[in-house]
């Protein structure tokens, strides 16, 4: 496996996308940034690191996001493919409210999907690549 979470993107904040606690103080509610989170097995896992965020689906169902509580002035938002390691450019954007993604595929198991969005400011690669120095 690409070490793309450890080395290329730090993983500072992780936990299940409803909110729940965790003794760091840094901890923000994610269920605060995404505009409709789910629950059960469909629960969304997400995160939010330095210049970036992500939100596992892990049965490809639609992922709203609040853009605005990311804190990036503009966004370059993508679909990994955890399934075959590959990265399908959505789209770049300044908006700062609600956006629905809805990953290639139908909401069903065995489809799911990794939505990363990165502050451009940042530079990052496509997810799943290691820059080089």
């Amino acid at each position: 496996m690409c070490n793309f979470f450890t080395k290329e993107m730090p993983v500072f904040e992780v936990f299940p996308a409803t909110g729940k606690a965790d003794q760091s103080p840094k901890w923000l509610p994610w269920k605060s940034r995404l505009a409709k989170p789910l629950s059960g097995a469909r629960q969304l896992v997400a995160m939010k690191g330095k210049g970036y965020a992500m939100v596992y689906a892990p049965f490809g169902d639609s992922i709203a996001v609040k853009l605005g509580s990311l804190g990036f002035k503009e966004k370059k938002c993508w679909w990994y493919n955890p399934r075959d390691g590959k990265a399908e450019l959505i789209k770049t954007t300044a908006s700062n409210g609600n956006e629905t993604f809805n990953p290639p595929g139908d909401a069903v198991r065995k489809n799911d999907w990794l939505l990363v969005i990165d502050d451009v400011a940042k530079g990052w690669g496509a997810p799943g690549t290691v820059a080089t120095p």
